[in-house]
């Protein structure tokens, strides 16, 4: 009997609109997205202390020009690695609201998914 197995990366997905790891960098760093106030309550009550962030200068524009300064650097690895509480949340917030409107045209455009896009691209790649 044989087995296949796939590995699947951020590429896989380029066919269906969605961008490769380097492309949402890019994305990213060209619109960054601004801080929307339910984030900011949201932060608030997990304790983030949102105010210290905002005296240091953390916004939006300043997180693109660091993520450019990164090189050549994941998004991933540049946010693990990033020392400051504030840019770790702010780029997990980028990661999502960028990728949400595009998740949601391919839902849109295709009603077999059922919200399930991951389900339905492995089945797309099981059938060749």
């Amino acid at each position: 009997m044989t087995t296949t197995v796939f590995v699947v990366g951020a590429g896989a997905s380029v066919p269906f609109g969605l961008p490769t790891s380097s492309g949402l960098k890019t994305m990213i760093i060209s619109n960054p997205p601004a801080t929307h106030p339910e984030f900011l309550s949201e932060q608030l009550r997990l304790g983030n202390d949102i105010s210290m962030a905002a005296q240091l200068g953390w916004c939006p524009a300043k997180f693109a020009d660091e993520l450019v300064k990164s090189g050549p650097a994941t998004f991933d690895s540049w946010l693990e690695s990033h020392q400051v509480r504030w840019g770790q949340v702010y780029g997990a917030y980028a990661i999502a609201s960028t990728l949400f409107p595009l998740e949601m045209v391919l839902i849109n455009d295709n009603p077999r998914l059922s919200g399930d896009w991951h389900a339905w691209l492995f089945q797309q790649l099981k059938q060749g």
